[in-house]
């Protein structure tokens, strides 16, 4: 597994694992959370180090999670090594309607980046093995808005929501919830934010003080399978 570099570019120092600042940083707030399904995230090199990736929190919250960096002297050359893995799956969209949701899912591949630098890497690295594909509506709303341009959900938004879908519904709300936390303390340090809390939260208040919308969606879910 390779590791994301520290972010770099910034006047302030940024945290190795969530890219925020020390005043604002996430890492002590919430602990891992158990997951049955592996998640192998294949990230172009510039991504590793961009304070705005936000692959780095499935590794953060979900022990399971390999960040490969591709390009990188220790990151697999060759994908056999990842598609090879028992009931392995791809989340990324396909050329046609959506496929099904598989029906059993142990270990689930992620492309990152940008939509180009992602579309680059499920083409060269993943559609030649046709592997059974995850795909997300476009409904799924995003809080997401570091990144000028941007539409639709991030890397781990999708990862979450994937893992709602997959493993437990209660999992992909508490990845979203924490996800919705992170990203408004991140639109803080861009430039004309709000001012910023000299001191990080204290663990003692560790719940959320945002909601992600696509939890109610993610509830609903809940609702009708009980």
């Amino acid at each position: 597994m390779n590791s994301p570099a520290s972010p770099r570019g910034f006047r302030q120092p940024r945290c190795n694992g969530c890219g925020l600042t020390t005043g604002l940083c996430v890492c002590s707030l919430w602990p891992p959370l158990p997951c049955r399904v592996r998640v192998s995230v294949v990230m172009p090199r510039s991504e590793a180090r961009s304070a705005s990736n936000t692959a780095r929190l499935l590794a953060l919250w979900l022990p399971g999670v390999e960040l490969h960096v591709h390009g990188s002297e220790l990151a697999p050359r060759e994908p056999e090594g990842l598609v090879q893995q028992p009931d392995t799956a791809l989340l990324f969209p396909s050329a046609g309607p959506p496929p099904a949701l598989p029906t059993i899912v142990r270990h689930l591949l992620v492309p990152d980046g940008t939509w180009s630098q992602a579309r680059r890497i499920e083409r060269r690295w993943f559609a030649p093995y046709a592997l059974p594909r995850l795909q997300l509506s476009s409904e799924w709303p995003s809080v997401y808005q570091l990144r000028r341009g941007r539409r639709g959900l991030c890397t781990f938004e999708a990862t979450a929501i994937a893992l709602g879908l997959l493993e437990d519904v209660p999992l992909g709300r508490t990845l979203l919830d924490r996800f919705a936390e992170w990203a408004r303390r991140a639109l803080l340090l861009k430039p004309g934010g709000p001012p910023i809390a000299a001191a990080p939260v204290g663990i003692d208040e560790a719940l959320p003080r945002v909601t992600h919308p696509a939890t109610s969606a993610l509830n609903e879910l809940a609702r009708i399978s009980t």
